[in-house]
């Protein structure tokens, strides 16, 4: 690598326990992040086109309980 301090960060990250804790807990935050999205734009999808309730979305798609309380503070 051209800059030391990039360097020294990305070695920070590939190679101690710390560094591979905060990249793991990033990316399941992210993998999190990215369901919930997915989640609600179907959800979201299935209303417009069948005129379904967000309920009756979330039924069809069995979604869980927890999961539900989620989509439905989005909405």
């Amino acid at each position: 690598m051209f800059y030391s301090e990039l360097a020294r960060q990305v070695r920070y990250f590939k190679e101690t326990e710390g560094g591979q804790q905060k990249m793991c807990k990033a990316i399941e935050d992210m993998r999190k992040k990215e369901r919930a999205n997915t989640m609600f734009n179907n959800v979201k999808a299935l209303m417009e086109s069948m005129k379904w309730t967000a309920e009756q979305a979330m039924n069809a798609m069995k979604i869980s309980e927890d999961d539900r309380k989620l989509l439905l503070k989005r909405f």
